[in-house]
């Protein structure tokens, strides 16, 4: 098989190439067509660079689209790639809202259609018999958000409890409010963290102020509400907040970096506990010196392979679960992979 591509690997953090591998021209065979939601998300960076040896070795022409964050600017990819003869389109939404409308294109140009990273409604996925779902489920990174939340707090409740009024309070930093994953890892983490707390026979996490909105998952707007909540709720050692739920790495990092322009949070010894989710590369290395407590693990290479193995199969005309032990999750064509927790060691920090 001939393979048309021009390849730009880039290890940093933001790629400014509109297409990080591309097909060109006339190929025979399988051509996968895969829209990333944003290329300068540290997390999906990381997943394309593992998904792209992948491909590489299967043989099969590839190429990656930035969608830069904009449904318009996906749809326009999604259409061109149609027209230049995409065999299978893999879609990380830009805006979930629109599964849809892009369902509705692949039918109409008779492709099947996989989704990753942001999963649409049932009834989207299921108005199409060639389109299917893989990534993680909704709550599941607020799931092991409280559970490390918990699981930290509960060894030395009176620590975290700084005020000492028997109760854990907590800030909220989520992202998008139409995204699925945001609400899921909002309501999740705060339910499970209660749960928990309940059983140990402690009363359940109060929230201060409403949820603060960083909508692009981004560390500057994470920084931003963190700033705006301490211009009103100073920090001291035994007053202000206990506990930072933020809906990714991303926004955690800006977290940490407001409370460090107050003199929090610089080593475990003076620190909230923050606790994110994707346990990025970068978010690692903050945890291990105990600027950060922990973060819900979603592993890039774990998921490349989950995502490519199923783009494979179905870009080969094989079923989507071909000589996997994935399983669809009931009543469903989505397949979620799992989350491990990443926390901070007080035993072994790294500093």
């Amino acid at each position: 098989m001939k393979k048309a591509k021009n390849v730009f690997i880039w290890t940093t953090l933001s790629i400014v190439a509109s297409n990080f591998v591309g097909c060109t021209g006339s190929v025979d065979g399988p051509v996968i067509e895969q829209f990333v939601y944003n290329f300068s998300d540290p997390q999906q960076n990381a997943v394309m660079n593992a998904i792209d040896p992948l491909y590489e070795n299967s043989g099969v022409a590839y190429n990656f689209n930035d969608s830069e964050a904009k449904q318009n600017i996906q749809n326009d990819q999604i259409d061109n790639a149609i027209q230049k003869g995409a065999t299978l389109l893999v879609v990380g939404m830009a805006d979930i809202s629109s599964g849809q409308t892009v369902v509705d294109k692949a039918k109409k140009a008779k492709l099947p259609i996989l989704f990753y990273n942001q999963q649409p409604k049932k009834e989207v996925i299921d108005s199409y018999e060639n389109c299917w779902f893989v990534g993680s489920d909704a709550r599941g990174g607020g799931l092991m958000q409280g559970e490390i939340a918990a699981n930290t707090i509960l060894i030395d409740y009176e620590k975290y409890d700084k005020n000492g009024n028997g109760t854990i309070e907590y800030v909220m930093i989520r992202s998008d409010l139409s995204h699925p994953e945001a609400n899921g890892r909002t309501e999740a983490s705060v339910t499970r963290t209660n749960e928990l707390f309940k059983v140990a026979g402690k009363p359940n996490i109060v929230q201060l102020g409403t949820d603060f909105l960083a909508d692009d998952w981004s560390t500057n707007k994470g920084k931003d509400a963190m700033d705006t909540f301490l211009a009103s709720n100073p920090v001291t050692e035994n007053s202000g907040v206990e506990l930072i739920f933020c809906n990714n790495d991303g926004i955690a990092i800006g977290a940490m970096k407001s409370l460090q322009s107050v003199g929090w949070n610089n080593d475990f010894s003076k620190s909230i506990p923050i606790i994110g989710v994707d346990a990025t590369t970068e978010a690692k290395t903050y945890i291990d010196a105990g600027q950060m407590l922990g973060s819900a693990g979603q592993d890039p290479d774990l998921i490349a392979t989950y995502v490519a193995t199923i783009a494979l199969n179905i870009a080969n005309g094989k079923e989507p679960l071909e000589g996997t032990d994935y399983n669809f999750e009931p009543d469903s064509k989505n397949v979620y992979f799992p989350y491990t927790p990443y926390v901070f060691n007080p035993i072994n920090p790294i500093n």
